[in-house]
């Protein structure tokens, strides 16, 4: 084990070839979002930090990753750039974004409805009711390729109150869903390939 370590940190990193650029952008959270708490907005931004994380990736360093203040000053640029009356042009702010900061892989969620309500029934009924909903969107831009992947995913609850029933775990539910429709760990490994070519061809 001792000797592989070592091996490992004798090799050349694809950091200094080239190492593939990912940019996370932080949990946009919308209007309709607006009653959700710090805690479930880590908990929602994590997730994806999990998916975007490659094993053994800070020996070799395959994959860099793009510093925060650089990303929000591009981010915010283009999301200046690209406002509409409907909103932002989010596929156009994450190509603007890329090209700003040189990034491979841009990855932008947003957690669009965020909501939770419960009615305390009369003394005659000991379960009160729950009326709750989360929905999240997640937009994946592959500077490749020029695609963009954006996926939506949606939960609600109206029932007696109950653990699963609450905001933040269909929150966490939609965004699973999400992270695996966009397949991002797919994203990741392919950046990690390339990375890899690239350092086989110096």
């Amino acid at each position: 084990m001792v000797l592989l370590s070592f091996f490992l940190l004798l090799l050349p990193t694809a950091s200094a070839l080239g190492a593939a650029r990912i940019a996370q952008l932080p949990l946009v959270v919308e209007g309709g979002a607006a009653d959700v708490d710090a805690e479930t907005v880590d908990a929602l931004e994590e997730m994806v930090a999990r998916d975007l994380h490659m094993p053994l990736n800070d020996t070799m360093g395959w994959l860099t990753y793009v510093d925060d203040r650089a990303l929000m000053d591009a981010y915010d640029s283009a999301c200046g750039q690209y406002v509409t009356r409907r909103g932002y042009d989010y596929p156009a702010v994450l190509r603007a974004t890329a090209d700003a900061v040189e990034a491979d892989l841009v990855v932008l969620p947003i957690l669009t409805t965020y909501y939770e309500e419960i009615y305390y029934t009369s003394i005659f009924y000991e379960e009160n009711f729950l009326h709750s909903g989360a929905a999240v969107r997640l937009l994946v831009y592959d500077r490749a390729t020029g695609e963009v992947i954006d996926r939506r995913d949606a939960r609600s609850y109206a029932d007696e109150d109950q653990p699963s029933g609450r905001a933040y775990v269909l929150a966490g539910e939609a965004m699973r869903n999400v992270l695996a429709a966009v397949n991002l760990r797919a994203h990741v490994r392919d950046l990690r390939e390339t990375a890899r070519g690239a350092e086989g061809q110096q």
